[in-house]
């Protein structure tokens, strides 16, 4: 099983399905000025927006202070529920094509062995 390197220094021994999974959209994070915060598995903050503006990435290293959160599936969910949820968080924020593209790269360049 590959080993990945992730954001904070830590390292994952996961498939590479698995690791994709868990860069992709796991909730999302309402804040009291109405930005909105798509965050990954690891709860790390992915993309934002502002009511009336386009999403935009986001500092990954940022500590939102948010005032509510949702989740877009639980942990016993089946795998491809989970994924179909987070393909569904990125489409209708309009970036599914940038964001698959960048997990993809992530899991490339993220792989230790």
């Amino acid at each position: 099983m590959p080993t990945y390197l992730r954001k904070d220094g830590g390292t994952i021994s996961c498939s590479p399905r698995q690791f994709i999974r868990g860069v992709l959209p796991y909730g999302m994070w309402t804040c009291a000025d109405g930005r909105e915060v798509l965050f990954d598995r690891y709860y790390e903050p992915l993309y934002q927006r502002y009511p009336g503006r386009a999403p935009t990435p986001v500092d990954p290293w940022e500590r939102v202070q948010w005032d509510s959160q949702i989740w877009f599936y639980g942990d016993g969910a089946p795998e491809l529920a989970k994924l179909k949820a987070s393909r569904k968080a990125l489409e209708d924020w309009g970036v599914l094509d940038q964001a698959m593209g960048a997990a993809e790269q992530l899991e490339k360049d993220s792989r230790v062995h």
